[in-house]
Formats: C-alpha cells, structure tokens, sequence
C-alpha cells in the first residue's frame, strides 16, 4: 500500500485569498445568481453595496443578506414580494456557498449541543476473564418450527406388506 505523498496542509497553514479576493468573488458570484433569477443585474452598484460588509465578522450571513435586499430594493427596483423569496433562498444556501470561497462562518459554541460523554478505556489484563464476561449470543434461531415440516398422516409399510399409520 502507498501512502499519501504529502500531508493535508492544516488549517491555518493553507494560503487564503485577501478578503478583498473573497469579497469580490462573492459579489461576482452573487452577480451571476441574480441575473440568472432574471434580474437585471449591475456589478458595480453591488459591489458599492457590499463595501460595509466585513468578511470577518460575526454577523457575516446578516449582513450579507442585508446588502443584497438594500441592492435590490433600491437598485434593481425589484419587487417586495419577490425580494424576499429570493433573500429567503438566499439565506439557506450561505452556509454552504462562504465555505467554498474560502469565507469562514463564525459559529457561537452556545448554540451548539453539548459533547456527548465520552466511555472511559477499558484496559484487559487477563483475555480470559474478559471473555467469560462478554455476554453469549443466543445461536441460530429457525425462521419456521421444525414441527411445520412434520408429516401428520405417516403410513409405515413393513416387510410383509402390512401397512399402519403412525401419529
């Protein structure tokens, strides 16, 4: 077996582009997603609105979703009702878009579960006592009784020619 030639490089020793190479590959790319939902779509009135956008905050998904609503509200004059179904469309396919640019989501460890509790390691001296300790399995279990398969009206025929049933 080949082991892999070089080690995946760890999370902070990977090269990550600026973030204004992020930004502008997220306006880019939401450039691309608006115009093909049909709207007329101007690269540069978006990439005005997301000059406040700070790719390293907290609020990064909220704030994103607010320049996009102010860009096509009063830029692309584009309707309440359908603004805010794209927003909403928008606001669920971020988690897995900002990743792939390269753009961290900070997650608050509030809202994430607690660790399971994790077994404590259970070191065997003696295999033998181990072993009598593991409980057995019960062994084959036939799917159908055997007493299915039994034939009730059995005619034993003997040498002489004589014939009697068997219960």
């Amino acid at each position: 077996m080949i082991a892999q030639s070089t080690p995946k490089p760890a999370a902070g020793d990977e090269k990550k582009p600026s973030s204004a190479k992020q930004k502008e590959q997220l306006v880019a790319m939401l450039g691309e997603y608006l115009t093909s939902l049909s709207i007329n779509t101007d690269q540069d009135q978006l990439t005005t609105r997301f000059e406040p956008v700070d790719l390293a905050s907290r609020d990064i998904i909220p704030a994103i979703i607010a320049a996009i609503s102010t860009y096509m509200k009063e830029d692309a004059k584009v309707p309440d009702e359908q603004s805010a179904a794209i927003l909403q469309q928008g606001q669920q396919v971020m988690g897995a878009v900002l990743p792939e640019l390269g753009i961290e989501i900070p997650v608050d460890e509030e809202d994430l579960p607690p660790a399971p509790k994790v077994k404590e390691t259970v070191f065997i001296e003696d295999v033998f006592a181990y072993k009598t300790g593991l409980a057995m399995s019960k062994g084959p279990v036939p799917v159908r009784a055997l007493s299915e398969f039994e034939d009730k009206d059995v005619v034993v025929v003997d040498g002489n020619g004589r014939s009697e049933s068997k219960l």
